[in-house]
Formats: structure tokens, C-alpha cells, sequence
């Protein structure tokens, strides 16, 4: 038996990000957020948006972090929203307690685990594949690497130069007077 209503649930999270340069960061967790606050079940309350911090330990990069408080519709969308955002802190403020029948305990944690599963999956398929071109670089030659680098070129110029005929080839809509 599922809960006929699902409870909002009210929290604070800290999203954080590294990287460089500063304006980057900024730009990128602005759309993070904004993104967010598209989230279909789930409404944006509080955001503050802090300063770049430069570290201390690497002067080139960069940290950026925010503080948003939301609104979500019931556990699922908060575990959502951990997956998804992957905040460095969570805190639930406002639900004084949460209770769900074990069947919808049981659909809501294969959810998550589903979602950890795939992200492994990934993990996994991109770590093989970077040994594997790792491997392949280390086999080659500085004449193969040399040569693989002007058809990387040589693709490039032709789908550059496809782009610039289709425009040319682009009927200009007449605007009317």
C-alpha cells in the first residue's frame, strides 16, 4: 500500500564545485541552479550564490559554492535530487517525521540503487576505454601520433567548410514591408 500523499520535505544543500577560471564556475553553478529550479517536483525557496574562492594549496584553481534551500515531494525526489546534484552537504529542516509504507521504502531504494548501478556501469565502461586508448597511444609511433593529428585537422577543415556551404546555401527569408 502506498502513501496517499506524499509529504514535502524541506532542506538545505551545499553544491560546490572546483575548477577554473572563476567566471566559469559561476556560470556553471548558476545554470546548475537554474536547472533545479525547473525540477518538476520540487520548488527552490532560498539560493545564495557565493564569491570564487582561489586555494590556497593550487593558485590556479578555483572553488565556488552555494546554498540553496528546497522544497521536494516526497523521498524519492530528494533521493533525486542527491543523484542528480550531488550536493557536498544535505540537511532535511522541516519534516518532523517521515514514515512510508515498506513497499514504497522498497521502490524508492531499487530506484537509487538502479541509478548507482548505472553510474558504475559508466565508471567502468570509461575507465576500459581510457586504458585501452592509454595502450594504443603508448603503441604508436611519434610518425602514427604525427599522422593521426592531421586527420584529426583534416576532419575538422571538411566539417567546417560543410557548415560554411550550408549556410551559403541557406535561402535568406525576405522580410516583409
Amino acid at each position: 500500500m502506498f502513501a496517499k500523499e506524499k509529504k514535502e520535505i524541506r532542506f538545505r544543500a551545499i553544491m560546490e564545485i572546483m575548477g577554473r577560471p572563476a567566471e566559469f564556475l559561476t556560470e556553471t553553478l548558476n545554470k546548475t541552479i537554474d536547472t533545479l529550479e525547473k525540477e518538476e517536483k520540487m520548488k527552490v525557496l532560498n539560493k545564495q550564490i557565493y564569491e570564487p574562492k582561489e586555494l590556497e594549496e593550487r593558485k590556479d584553481l578555483f572553488t565556488l559554492f552555494a546554498e540553496v534551500e528546497v522544497s521536494a515531494v516526497g523521498l524519492d525526489s530528494l533521493f533525486g535530487f542527491i543523484v542528480k546534484y550531488a550536493p557536498s552537504n544535505i540537511e532535511i529542516i522541516d519534516t518532523s517525521e517521515i514514515s512510508l509504507p515498506v513497499n514504497e521504502v522498497n521502490m524508492i531504494l531499487n530506484g537509487f540503487v538502479e541509478k548507482v548501478h548505472k553510474m558504475e556501469y559508466l565508471d567502468k565502461a570509461l575507465r576500459m576505454e581510457n586504458a585501452m586508448l592509454k595502450n594504443k597511444l603508448g603503441s604508436m609511433t611519434p610518425e602514427e601520433i604525427k599522422q593521426l593529428d592531421l586527420q584529426k585537422d583534416e576532419m575538422l577543415r571538411k566539417q567546417i567548410e560543410s557548415e560554411q556551404k550550408a549556410k551559403k546555401g541557406t535561402p535568406k527569408k525576405k522580410s516583409k514591408k
